[in-house]
C-alpha cells in the first residue's frame, strides 16, 4: 500500500473522525502546528484517538499572511512517502517548493486541497498563481462544487478535480439525533420560534444582525427567542445590544460548548439555524440535527459548506448585509415551512448523502490507490 504524507494547519477537535477514518483507511501519516490551533481558539483533537503517526511542524508567518512550514520540505525527500496532500493555501511558500521537488519525481505524487479551492473573488494576480499551483500538482480536492466550477471556467482541469465535501463526526452525531425536548419552552417560559447559532462570537458573523433582525420583528409583532453558542471576543458588546434594544428576554447567551449530547439537544429543538455572516462547519452541525439554515448570498465569502443548504428545502439564503432581508426571510420561513418533519427530513437526507467523511474518504480511495 502506498504510504500517504497528509500536511495540514492545525488539528481541530472538528477533524477527529476524518483522521480516524483515514488512518484506517490509508497508510497514513499526519503532520501539522498544533500551536496554529491554539491561536485560533479552535479545541483541539485528542491525538491518542488517532491511530497513525502524526507529526509536528512550525509554522511561521510573515508578509501578507505568507507560511512557512518549518520540516515540511524535508519529508519530500523521503523514501518513505509516495503521495503527499497538502492543505495549506497558495501563499505557504513550504508547500510551493515540495511541489518542485515531488514534480521532478515521477514516482511520487503531489496533491492540493482538501480545502475551500477557488472563491470567484480571486484578482488576476492571485487567479494566476493559484492556476499555476494546480499545474504543478497532480489534482486537487475541494470541499464544494461551486468551488470546482470557477476552477473550471478558468481552464483547468475538471477531471484533476475532485469534490469531497466537509463534515463532522456524522456516526457520534447519528446517535444523538432526535433529542426532543421542552428545553426551550421552559427557559424562555413561552412557545415562541427560537433561531440558533452556533460558533465564535467574531465580527466577522455578523451576529448583531440577528439581534437587528429579531428587535425588527418583535415591532411587528412577531417575536422570536434565540439561543446564542459560543463564546468570543464581540460576547459582551452582544450583551449591551441586548439591552439597548429591549430584547435581553428574548436571547440566550449560552456560552462554548463541546459536548455533542448537549449540543445535539440545542440544536435539534430550535426551530432556525442563522448565520449572518460567513458560515461554515455550522451549517454541517445544524442540518444533521434536522435544523435547516439561513445565511447570506455572498457565496464569494461563504464557506463552501452553504452548498448544502437547498432554497425552500434545507433553509434559505437571505441578501448580504440587508437585515430587513433577513428578518423578512426569517419570517417568511417560519410561517411557510410549517411541516417541520418534512423540512427534518430533508436535512437528515442532504447530510447523510453527501457530508459525511465516508463520502470523502470514498472520494480519496478513488484518487489515491489509482
Amino acid at each position: 500500500m502506498a504510504k500517504i504524507c497528509f500536511i495540514t494547519n492545525y488539528a481541530s477537535h472538528y477533524h477527529l473522525a476524518k483522521w480516524q477514518l483515514m488512518a484506517s483507511t490509508f497508510n497514513i501519516d499526519f503532520v501539522f502546528d498544533d500551536d496554529v490551533t491554539k491561536a485560533k481558539g479552535v479545541k483541539q483533537m485528542d491525538l491518542s484517538q488517532i491511530n497513525a503517526k502524526t507529526l509536528k511542524v512550525r509554522n511561521y508567518f510573515f508578509k501578507d499572511h505568507m507560511i512557512w512550514q518549518r520540516g515540511v520540505v524535508k519529508l519530500a525527500f523521503k523514501g518513505e512517502y509516495d503521495k503527499y496532500i497538502v492543505t495549506e493555501e497558495v501563499t505557504c511558500i513550504s508547500s510551493w517548493i515540495m511541489a518542485l521537488i515531488v514534480k521532478f519525481n515521477k514516482k511520487k505524487k503531489f496533491f492540493r486541497g482538501d480545502g475551500h479551492g477557488w472563491y470567484g473573488r480571486e484578482g488576476f494576480i492571485k487567479r494566476l498563481i493559484k492556476k499555476t499551483a494546480f499545474k504543478l500538482s497532480d489534482g486537487e480536492f475541494v470541499y464544494g462544487s461551486y468551488a470546482k466550477n470557477i476552477m473550471i471556467d478558468n481552464g483547468l482541469d475538471e477531471n484533476k478535480i475532485w469534490v469531497v465535501h466537509n463534515s463532522l463526526n456524522h456516526a457520534e452525531q447519528l446517535i444523538y439525533r432526535n433529542t426532543f425536548s421542552d428545553i426551550y419552552k421552559n427557559h424562555f417560559r413561552n412557545d415562541y420560534p427560537v433561531l440558533l447559532f452556533v460558533g465564535r462570537l467574531i465580527s466577522s458573523k455578523r451576529l448583531e444582525m440577528i439581534l437587528s433582525a429579531i428587535e425588527i420583528l418583535k415591532n411587528d409583532c412577531f417575536e422570536c427567542n434565540c439561543i446564542i453558542i459560543g463564546d468570543g471576543e464581540i460576547k459582551k458588546e452582544l450583551v449591551e445590544m441586548t439591552k439597548n434594544k429591549k430584547i435581553e428576554n428574548n436571547i440566550w447567551f449560552y456560552g462554548a460548548s463541546y459536548s455533542e449530547p448537549e449540543l445535539s439537544k440545542l440544536i435539534t429543538n430550535a426551530d432556525l439555524c442563522v448565520s449572518p455572516g460567513n458560515i461554515g462547519l455550522t451549517a454541517i452541525h445544524s442540518l444533521t440535527y434536522g435544523t435547516p439554515v439561513i445565511t447570506s448570498d455572498d457565496f464569494k465569502n461563504q464557506g463552501p459548506e452553504f452548498e448544502a443548504i437547498k432554497s425552500g428545502m434545507t433553509g434559505d439564503f437571505f441578501k448580504a448585509g440587508c437585515v430587513n432581508d433577513l428578518s423578512q426571510k426569517i419570517k417568511s420561513w417560519l410561517l411557510v415551512q410549517k411541516n417541520r418533519d418534512r423540512v427534518r427530513k430533508n436535512c437528515y437526507d442532504e447530510i447523510d448523502k453527501y457530508w459525511t467523511p465516508e463520502f470523502k474518504i470514498n472520494v480519496f480511495k478513488n484518487v489515491l490507490n489509482n
